[in-house]
């Protein structure tokens, strides 16, 4: 975890806020849909901790592009 300035935190909230709930919106409520309708209970878990996983992937794929961008 790197520790930074508050301003540039802020920044990067109010820069990349909009598309991630974006694709929070899109993406959630349709995985849950599926896992539910289709994916057998005991599976369910597994399902959504690796839709998590790659949630949090496409994290830290957006905070380290706002990241590159400060740096350049």
């Amino acid at each position: 975890m790197t520790f930074g300035r508050v301003d540039l935190a802020f920044k990067n909230v109010t820069d990349n806020m909009w598309e991630v709930l974006k694709v929070n919106y899109c993406s959630w409520p349709l995985i849950n849909f599926l896992n539910f309708k289709y994916v057998p209970i005991k599976y369910r878990v597994l399902c959504v901790n690796f839709c998590g996983l790659l949630w949090n992937a496409f994290l830290a794929h957006i905070n380290q592009r706002s990241a590159d961008k400060i740096e350049n």
